[in-house]
């Protein structure tokens, strides 16, 4: 009988399980991913534009969306739309999304994989800390303001591009602007992915009315740029130090894959995984009292910057009802 690793080392026997797969062919499902020009969502874009998926791509820049839409659509013979928003302000994903919901009958497959990683504190015009904003609230705006979409799909899949980087520290509500405690980029990261996974626990349950399943996941040490706005000391330590080690993106593609279209994945929600395995998340990120609080703390920022109602949490999704 194997010793039983603590919760706290739990990623580790996660993460050397053997990976499963999914050779399922999408069809005509519509999957929408965020951040797709490179990294993960390159390669999770790819993976999907191949498997004969229509693809909707949420992107900061607009010039190499495009050139993934022309990549896409000529070597993967797919469907691809881009739209364009710097997650990083709420105003421009709403926007964003205003036309996505104007454009689009539904969405099958919602993959919220856009990160931010900084080591010198950066704050939004909402003085918010810039990599809370990307990594937490715009996926949970994004989420919410599709479940029209999602709603009309057969089964609708949300999953939520995590990390093992959440166990670096927990979200302080009183202090998102880092004002109160010293800045690292470790502790701002793992605020960001703790409070996603505090929020994960909650909106599930109002997703699932509606038939949509929400789930989280690491996606693996592979390589990616999600150090590009990180000061140079940082950048050339992650170069010389950290890459070597890292593997292909296309690994955490395969996974997604399996998690958002494998048939023995359905009415699974509110899981995390470490790749395709499942885990506990650190001990401060799994399910509490405080998780509710960082739910109803999101909705509220989320109503007050964008001067209007986002998600009214006495009524929770009545106003986003979709026929079937």
């Amino acid at each position: 009988m194997g010793l039983k690793l603590p919760d706290e080392l739990d990623f580790i026997r996660a993460g050397r399980l053997p990976q499963k797969v999914s050779l399922k062919r999408t069809g005509n499902k519509v999957v929408m991913i965020t951040g797709a020009t490179s990294g993960v969502g390159y390669a999770t874009a790819m993976h999907f534009a191949k498997m004969g998926a229509k693809l909707v791509l949420l992107a900061r820049n607009k010039e190499k969306g495009a050139s993934l839409k022309k990549l896409i659509e000529s070597s993967a013979a797919g469907s691809c739309r881009v739209y364009t928003a710097d997650l990083s302000s709420l105003r421009e994903v709403a926007t964003a999304l205003e036309q996505i919901r104007s454009d689009l009958s539904k969405i099958d497959i919602l993959i919220n994989n856009a990160g931010a990683f900084r080591t010198r504190k950066k704050l939004t015009a909402d003085h918010i800390d810039s990599v809370y904003t990307v990594n937490h609230l715009a996926s949970f705006l994004i989420t919410i303001n599709l479940v029209p979409l999602l709603s009309r799909s057969d089964a609708p899949v949300v999953l939520n591009i995590n990390s093992e980087g959440h166990r670096f520290s927990n979200v302080c509500l009183n202090d998102l602007a880092w004002n109160k405690r010293i800045y690292t980029g470790l502790r701002s990261y793992g605020a960001s992915k703790s409070a996603q996974l505090h929020c994960m626990y909650i909106l599930k349950k109002e997703l699932e009315k509606f038939g949509i399943m929400l789930n989280s996941m690491h996606p693996g040490a592979v390589r990616s740029k999600i150090d590009s706005k990180s000061g140079w000391l940082y950048k050339m330590y992650y170069k010389i130090v950290v890459t070597p080690f890292l593997k292909d993106p296309r690994i955490s593609a395969d996974a997604i894959y399996y998690l958002t279209t494998c048939d023995d994945r359905k009415g699974v929600n509110g899981r995390f995984y470490n790749l395709t395995n499942e885990e506990k998340p650190a001990p401060h990120a799994q399910e509490s009292a405080f998780s509710e609080a960082v739910y109803l703390h999101t909705i509220k920022l989320l109503n007050g910057f964008l001067d209007r109602s986002v998600l009214n949490p006495e009524i929770k999704f009545s106003k986003y009802e979709a026929s079937k």
